[in-house]
């Protein structure tokens, strides 16, 4: 075959270009053909104007006058008024049936949905909604207000409070509250008051001008966090809401670490209508202590404390652009690897590498379209760079008449794979054309069946080798799978099984993969490249067992007709339980003919972000990881388990192995066990081996003592391969002791691990913290 020039930058850029501009000419025609769709629907006629319905009120009392001339009804002694949703009870009520006023004293109690009221006295309209009331406490969960004068204004579901306060606590004289001079109550909406002072008791500790309150939410606006630990020594840290809207919440800390010095940042938060939302995270500090390796003129390194500036810079932004285009964007500065493990030890545990990259993508029923760039600018990480890549694709589309389903993928990138080692560095700019047609079937009313042919085509303008320029892939093959069950007819009480349900569902896919150019002499960047010579059947065989259980219920009593209450029982429920999932997986390869397959380490485990394993994958290739393979003269692959175990509510257990059956020899292996999930105990363990590694043994415990104390113990283990004892990673130990809303809590933790040197971090405090706001804190302690 004959070798296609490489080409010069001009033309990648060219060719970049005429993609944008293919991208950005279908996006225009789309918006304006869904502007031109939206505007020739008819609109249709407003609701005409509802009759004014006029229902009487009824007034049920021990007592009930009538006084005909001024048609006003006087309630005494338990009087009970229900209006349009309102109930309104006290000791005595006046109301006029004309106006539909009603004046209550003593006693009263106003329900509207799941609000309550209590009050002196109100003074309420049932036809405008409009009232007034005085020396009144509500509840809006999770809050407690008073208020001396409360006012509803006319058919709008909110309350103004003049000097009143809010608190989670229910006692009568609550332990802390928030004093204002206005508060504006929009139910199930949000709290805006005015001129607050935080107390705590009757002593006033902060003032506020304003504060913006979500009902949808249960973050706290203030934060007070002391402490001590070994690494940063005493330290404060705190943050505040100074701006909250709606739209648009704004956060400042400031962070004090005597080990470490001052530091502090600016958050926000904003959403518009779920069309625009984004978050932006900052932090800036002087550290005295960060530790770093010295580089010598002999090429020693030492590893010293300096002090250094250090910082963090993170912007996420969505945008939906329309119904079917949407903008994902992510920016992400950091001065040093180690930032954001020091200081924001859960976001680091979520994710351990941020990305920077910007998305446009349009999808729709028939295409997808793409622009996708993600460049490096922080040098110390390794990243795969897409300056920019375009990517059009086509849903299965069926071929004119004919039984037969098309779908196409075209990519175009410019890819530079950059390592903190600029010695390791690869680049190249790759055009990649694929064309799948597949011939979809349901035979014997069970069986599914696809056979599939694909080819694709990519170019690279650089090879490890000297290859040619166009490498060509065909994979040849088909999918297939089925579900059958049965139902066996089985009882135990024991158990609580009341029959059983065997499903078996195996799926069998056959695959035949051809390359015009050997994997090792591509650059690997992805799964395109990493195509290789290959024949297998792919097996995977499914069992799922279940059963409906014995269950407590809630039935409605419609035994007395004019009192329908709610009643438990037992019965059989109606939805079905998983007892067993238990899968097995395998590939077997008809011939013993020499392949290049890949064997990837733990590809089979649960990992949060895939993204993530897709890179180190990419890596991996790139600088020859051991756990790349080439296996040869094998006719069957590893063998993966998968099982979950279910018998009881308070029991559960889940099983995850990877067997070679060659060296005869588990490679992997994961499993849990879950007891007593409940509110008076729960205990969770977990194992995990890793052939090569370490194996990891980790467990959380929790056990109510009573009432007023729980007690709680996590530890993790970690067994070196040769060793028989184990090393405590980590452990803490936390006693919790119930204040009514607030909580205290002593625990002490004790963590170790490797940063350019073993470290062990101790520390033992006491915590106080609301149960409502768990970030509204106190604590002390080393």
């Amino acid at each position: 075959m004959k070798a296609i020039p490489k080409i010069s930058y001009k033309y990648k850029l060219s060719l970049l270009t005429a993609g944008i501009l293919f991208f950005a000419v279908c996006q225009v025609h789309a918006v304006v053909s869904e502007s031109q769709q939206s505007a020739a629907e008819p609109v249709p006629n407003g609701d005409q104007p509802k009759q004014k319905e006029d229902f009487p009120i009824e007034v049920n009392a021990d007592n009930v006058e009538y006084i005909k001339e001024e048609e006003i009804v006087k309630g005494t002694g338990n009087v009970v008024i229900n209006f349009k949703g309102v109930r309104l009870a006290a000791d005595s009520i006046t109301v006029n049936l004309v106006t539909k006023d009603a004046y209550a004293v003593g006693n009263v109690r106003f329900f509207q949905g799941e609000r309550i009221y209590t009050s002196e006295s109100i003074h309420y309209n049932f036809e405008t909604e409009k009232g007034t009331f005085d020396h009144t406490k509500g509840r809006f969960k999770p809050f407690y207000l008073y208020g001396n004068k409360v006012e509803k204004p006319e058919k709008r579901p909110e309350y103004h409070i003049s000097n009143g306060y809010v608190t989670t606590s229910d006692y009568a004289l609550p332990d802390y509250r928030l004093r204002a001079k206005e508060v504006h109550v929009y139910p199930k909406d949000k709290i805006i008051m005015k001129d607050i002072v935080f107390e705590i008791g009757n002593i006033p500790v902060f003032w506020v001008p304003f504060w913006y309150y979500p009902l949808t939410e249960r973050d706290s606006p203030v934060s007070v966090v002391p402490g001590h630990s070994g690494k940063w020594g005493y330290y404060l840290l705190t943050s505040a809401e100074v701006y909250k809207s709606q739209n648009l919440t704004v956060e400042v800390g400031a962070d004090y670490r005597s080990k470490r010095g001052l530091a502090g940042g600016i958050d926000a938060d904003y959403n518009f209508n779920d069309q625009v939302k984004g978050e932006v995270k900052s932090y800036l500090m002087r550290d005295r202590n960060f530790e770093d390796y010295d580089r010598k003129l002999n090429g020693d390194t030492e590893l010293q404390e300096i002090e250094k500036t250090r910082y963090r810079l993170t912007w996420e932004h969505e945008q939906k652009i329309s119904p079917s285009t949407r903008l994902l964007s992510e920016l992400n500065l950091q001065s040093d690897k180690q930032i954001i493990d020091d200081f924001f030890r859960r976001e680091f545990d979520e994710q351990i590498q941020r990305v920077n990259f910007l998305d446009l993508t349009r999808a729709t029923e028939k295409y997808q379209m793409e622009f996708y760039a993600s460049p490096r600018f922080n040098s110390f990480f390794d990243v795969l760079e897409r300056l920019p890549e375009v990517r059009f694709m086509t849903r299965d589309m069926q071929v004119l008449d004919t039984p037969l389903y098309l779908k196409s993928d075209i990519q175009i990138a410019d890819l530079n794979f950059r390592f903190d080692d600029e010695d390791l560095d690869f680049d190249s700019f790759r055009v990649a054309l694929a064309n799948e047609l597949s011939y979809p079937m349901f035979l014997w009313d069970f069986f599914n069946f696809k056979p599939y042919v694909k080819g694709t085509s990519v170019y690279y303008s650089d090879y490890i080798d000297d290859s040619d320029d166009l490498r060509s892939i065909v994979d040849l093959g088909f999918k297939s799978s089925f579900r059958t069950s049965r139902i066996y007819h089985v009882e135990s009480d024991n158990w609580n099984i009341h029959g059983l349900r065997h499903i078996f569902e195996p799926t069998m896919d056959f695959k035949m993969i051809r390359t015009s150019v050997n994997v090792r002499d591509v650059y690997q960047f992805d799964m395109i490249d990493a195509a290789t010579q290959d024949t297998a059947v792919s097996f995977q065989l499914r069992n799922l067992i279940q059963t409906k259980k014995w269950v407590d219920k809630v039935v409605l009593d419609t035994s007395n007709k004019d009192n329908k209450t709610l009643m438990y029982t037992k019965g059989i429920d109606e939805v079905s339980k998983d007892l067993v999932d238990f899968s097995l997986s395998f590939d077997i390869f008809p011939t013993k003919a020499r392949r290049d397959s890949f064997a990837i380490g733990h590809a089979n485990s649960e990992f949060q972000n895939l993204s993530m394993l897709d890179f180190f994958f990419r890596r991996n290739i790139a600088l020859g990881s051991p756990y790349i393979s080439s296996r040869k003269d094998k006719y069957i692959s590893e063998l993966l388990f998968d099982m979950k175990f279910s018998p009881f509510d308070w029991f559960e257990t889940s099983f995850k192995a990877r067997y070679d059956p060659h060296d005869q020899q588990i490679e992997e292996l994961v499993y849990g066990l879950t007891f007593f999930n409940s509110d008076k105990i729960s205990w969770d363990i977990y194992t995990s081996f890793y052939l090569g590694g370490s194996t990891q043994v980790s467990h959380v415990l929790s056990y109510r003592i009573n009432s007023d104390w729980r007690l709680r113990m996590s530890h993790i283990i970690d067994f070196e391969r040769d060793s028989t004892s184990g090393i405590f990673e980590y452990q803490r130990y936390t006693l919790i002791k119930d204040l009514h809303e607030w909580e205290l809590a002593f625990s002490y933790s004790d963590r170790r691990y490797f940063r350019n040197r073993d470290v062990v971090d101790r520390s033992f405090f006491l915590m106080v913290y609301l149960k409502d706001f768990p970030n509204v804190q106190l604590k002390v302690g080393n």
